[in-house]
Order: structure tokens, then C-alpha cells, then sequence
């Protein structure tokens, strides 16, 4: 079974400014991943971008989007509200059936909640343009 990697709305923008790319999550973890995000990250994505008609943010999120309406990105129904809160539970419920899940975020406070529960995270270092895992589970 592929290990899972959860992408919180900071992530699927940069995908969609181009920053990043899927392949990147690959040559990091050295395999291949099964992408996935949560149904309130996608709802978020969603009134970020009408709220910034007309701005370059909205092209940046709806190309985001799109990646995800290609079926590359797997979502996950959750019953938040706030898009931290249902990766959260959502990448520990995972965990907890076993799976091998990673959470792809540069939400510094998301990525502290996730250590306290043993679930790595991955996120995009600036000052190197790289992505980089926090911790591996051994």
C-alpha cells in the first residue's frame, strides 16, 4: 500500500503558482504517493478564490483546483468547518488504521499539532525551493 499524502491549502496553491509539482512529493519520499486532501481544505480553496476575483491568487487557486478535479488528488468527505481541523482528523484516523500518511502543509502551528500525534509532515523550505520531510515515522 502507497503511503498517503494529505495536502493542506497553502500546498495546493503553490501547486498552482507553479512553486511546486506532485513529482516533487515522489522524489522526496522516494516512492510513489497517493495525494489526497480533505472536502473542507477544497471549500476553503473555494472562498479564498471568490473572494479574490480578481486578483492573481484566484487563477493561482482554481489551476490548483483543477489538479485536484483530475482525479490526482483523492478527497476525503469531512464534517468541519475549518480545513486544519479536518486534516488533522482526518490524517490521524488514517494513522490509526494503519495507514502511512504524511501531512504536506506550511501551517507552522498544524505541523506542531501533527508531531504531538506521531504524524510527519512535509513543507516547502524557501530559503533552499525544496520540500522537505520533518520527520519519518521508523
Amino acid at each position: 500500500m502507497n503511503p498517503k499524502v494529505m495536502l493542506d491549502s497553502n500546498i495546493i496553491i503553490m501547486l498552482g503558482q507553479g512553486i511546486i509539482t506532485l513529482s516533487m512529493f515522489y522524489d522526496i519520499l522516494e516512492q510513489k504517493v497517493e495525494m489526497i486532501t480533505t472536502s473542507s481544505v477544497v471549500e476553503e480553496l473555494k472562498k479564498i478564490a471568490d473572494l479574490n476575483k480578481n486578483k492573481k491568487i484566484y487563477r493561482e487557486i482554481n489551476f490548483g483546483l483543477s489538479i485536484i478535479n483530475t482525479g490526482k488528488i483523492q478527497i476525503i468527505n469531512t464534517t468541519e468547518i475549518d480545513a486544519d481541523d479536518s486534516i488533522f482528523h482526518a490524517s490521524l484516523e488514517l494513522k490509526n488504521k494503519g495507514e502511512t500518511v504524511y501531512v504536506a502543509t506550511n501551517d507552522k502551528e498544524l505541523r506542531s499539532r501533527l508531531r504531538i500525534v506521531g504524524i510527519p509532515t512535509i513543507y516547502y523550505r524557501n530559503s533552499k525551493s525544496i520540500l522537505e520531510v520533518e520527520w519519518r515515522e521508523s
